[in-house]
């Protein structure tokens, strides 16, 4: 069983719920889990009512949690604990800390073009991170976009756990199959081949947060980075990390933690807008990353190198 797409929300009055889709030998379905407290927030004890009437499965603990989950499979038990788990155990600090390090980079970065861009890249250790960006001439959406559709999806809570117990989400079903099609039928952009072409000819390494498997189509195997836990390998042995579509909600602290590994290493962005992830050190090469890429490479082959 695969998570295919997830929501989650922690209620520090009492409760965690996740909401999402799985795909279970080439079936599509749509899961839930609810963690509460001893004591139930009022906003979900008709919620807690129905689930109990129903008899939806359900497990107790010492401390007087349960966890309600459907349907009653065990991966979708271990799923949900987990991410209530790890949700639970989020440092707010460490987010304080990246929004004051984001805000604190009042000063451009460099603006260049391919000429330049071309320059920068040759002879270096480059390490690739691409985002939601580079999928959207593919047919998939962006983040803002997916977020949105998600969302209706799976929302409003209530409404959503009370259809899929009551066997009455069948639309909601096919929002999830229609969004999952975006996906299995695209095929790769133009930046998605050409950046095949780099880790190719040029030995650059690519970590992704995408999960359109775009990439695999165009024969390549990124890392994937799609949680902050993720470890990326080596990072510090990169002179160069060049974003491709990587817009701030996709980075999720890596450029932070990439200065931390190389303090002399660079950031390069190919982005339509400027992200707030780039500070005055760092390098913004504006633009379609379809078109930048094509004129890298090309740039690269009559380089030479």
């Amino acid at each position: 069983m695969d998570i295919i797409f997830s929501i989650n929300e922690l209620d520090h009055g009492g409760y965690f719920i996740e909401r999402g889709a799985y795909i279970r030998e080439g079936v599509i379905g749509l899961y839930f889990g609810l963690i509460t407290e001893k004591q139930l927030p009022k906003s979900i004890s008709n919620l807690s009512s129905e689930l109990i009437r129903r008899n939806v499965a359900c497990k107790e603990y010492e401390d007087g949690k349960k966890h309600w989950y459907f349907p009653n499979h065990e991966s979708i038990d271990k799923r949900t604990f987990d991410s209530y788990f790890q949700k639970n155990n989020q440092n707010p600090k460490n987010i304080v800390e990246q929004v004051v390090h984001q805000n604190s980079s009042s000063n451009s970065p460099q603006s260049i073009n391919v000429n330049k861009l071309a320059e920068l890249l040759m002879g270096k250790k480059v390490l690739m991170f691409t985002g939601a960006g580079i999928s959207v001439s593919s047919g998939v959406p962006d983040m803002f976009h997916l977020e949105q559709l998600i969302n209706e999806a799976f929302n409003p809570m209530n409404d959503y756990v009370i259809e899929l117990i009551e066997n009455k989400s069948e639309n909601r079903l096919a929002q999830v199959k229609k969004l999952h099609g975006l996906f299995v039928y695209s095929e790769p952009s133009i930046s998605h081949l050409r950046i095949a072409d780099l880790c190719n000819l040029y030995s650059y390494d690519l970590i992704t947060g995408n999960l359109d498997g775009l990439h695999e189509k165009t024969g390549i195997t990124p890392q994937y980075y799609t949680e902050e836990k993720h470890v990326v390998d080596n990072l510090g042995g990169y002179e160069l990390l060049l974003t491709i579509g990587l817009g701030d909600e996709g980075n999720i602290n890596l450029t932070d933690k990439y200065r931390k590994a190389n303090p002399l290493g660079k950031v390069i962005a190919i982005n339509k807008e400027r992200p707030q992830y780039l500070g005055s050190n760092d390098y913004l090469i504006a633009g379609d990353s379809d078109e930048i890429l094509e004129k890298l490479c090309n740039q690269l082959n009559d380089n030479g190198d």
